[in-house]
């Protein structure tokens, strides 16, 4: 009955469809309830209906789960598969979004098999004396504790830290004069050139900005030298800072590792990042593209976030409050050891989150 009514092209039933797509009903009320699925008609009897373009969602649907993409990210994928103007760079977004979280759980799932695999050691060493090393480590109220905080970090996502941060208003919303004129000051500053006050009242007039407003408002969020000049600003300097920053006609720094993944793309231009493992010591190196990461040395870099209690503006309150906990480490194991020892409000990403989120932050 089922192959006739199909070939007829009539409506089917919830059990069809469940059978057309080979999955079960219960799913197909799931994907109702939230949303991505509606019946297409009813019947005399009140049954859900559902046509050929109702299955072919479906298996739209099915087909991106075993891709590897969230049902969030389905949802989205199904919006943009019926939009006239969908771009693939709309795509794109979203797949690279998924990809940095299965990047983020193969380094959870790689940390659990190195736990795992000492546990292991220690267990067949400590049956040779009579008693088991991993229960007294487990029944340790610090390893338990550690164990726990490890987990909650690594539940920690890349949405969860940008809510945290708009909560903490930071970055500082600007309004869109002093946005322009900090980015126009910030492209100055990449030259590896002091920027003069008399060329920032010169962009400032060219933005219908009142001088004394403008002056007064890039003194306060950047680094000068003792004439006034401006020698860094945005997290971008010409002074030393740990972070290697190099573009193709200079070498500078910046203020925090972050800085280096959202900075490509303000300046439109490639850079190459030297910076190194506060823990281990061990040299991190990145190439970042105004598009996305690269490269990344080791693989398991991650980066610390620090979400202020405040909302700091000048920049030696950005320096103590931010810049100064966010940081590269060349795991995060080694990111952990050094988060667990400091009281402020710090969170661990990777390296591809770390740009999402300052990208997100700072979109140019």
């Amino acid at each position: 009955m089922f192959d006739i009514l199909w070939s007829m092209g009539s409506d089917y039933t919830i059990g069809q469809l469940a059978k057309a797509a080979d999955i079960p009903t219960s799913t197909l009320r799931y994907y109702e309830r939230i949303g991505i699925l509606r019946p297409t008609n009813r019947s005399a009897g009140n049954y859900r209906l559902y046509d050929a373009q109702d299955l072919e969602r479906v298996r739209f649907i099915r087909a991106a789960q075993a891709t590897g993409f969230t049902l969030d990210d389905v949802t989205a994928l199904l919006n943009l598969r019926v939009a006239a103007n969908a771009r693939c760079e709309d795509i794109q977004v979203v797949m690279e979004e998924r990809l940095a979280a299965v990047k983020t759980r193969m380094k959870d799932l790689r940390h659990v098999e190195r736990v795992l695999k000492s546990f292991l050691a220690k267990c067949r060493e400590s049956s040779r004396r009579g008693h088991c090393a991993v229960v007294e480590e487990l029944n340790d109220v610090s390893t338990v504790q550690s164990l726990g905080a490890r987990r909650l970090r690594q539940r920690e996502s890349e949405g969860e830290v940008a809510t945290a941060l708009r909560a903490s208003n930071f970055p500082r919303r600007l309004g869109a004069d002093r946005t322009r004129l900090r980015t126009e000051v910030l492209r100055l500053v990449a030259r590896g050139r002091p920027v003069s006050m008399q060329k920032v009242e010169q962009i400032a007039a060219e933005l219908g900005m009142p001088n004394d407003a403008a002056t007064s408002f890039i003194s306060k969020v950047s680094e000068r030298d003792g004439d006034g000049n401006i020698l860094g600003i945005l997290g971008l300097s010409q002074r030393a800072h740990p972070h290697r920053f190099e573009l193709k006609d200079c070498v500078l720094s910046t203020w925090c590792a972050w800085d280096t993944l959202f900075l490509p793309a303000l300046l439109k231009q490639r850079a190459t990042v030297e910076s190194s493992c506060p823990v281990t010591k061990e040299r991190i190196r990145l190439k970042i593209s105004p598009k996305k990461v690269e490269e990344v040395s080791p693989s398991d870099c991650v980066v610390t976030i620090a979400v202020p209690a405040t909302s700091p503006e000048a920049v030696e309150e950005i320096w103590a409050a931010f810049c100064h906990f966010v940081l590269f480490f060349a795991s995060e194991d080694a990111a952990f050891r050094w988060v667990s020892k400091r009281k402020q409000d710090l969170r661990i990403v990777s390296v591809d989150e770390a740009y999402n989120l300052g990208r997100r932050a700072f979109p140019g």
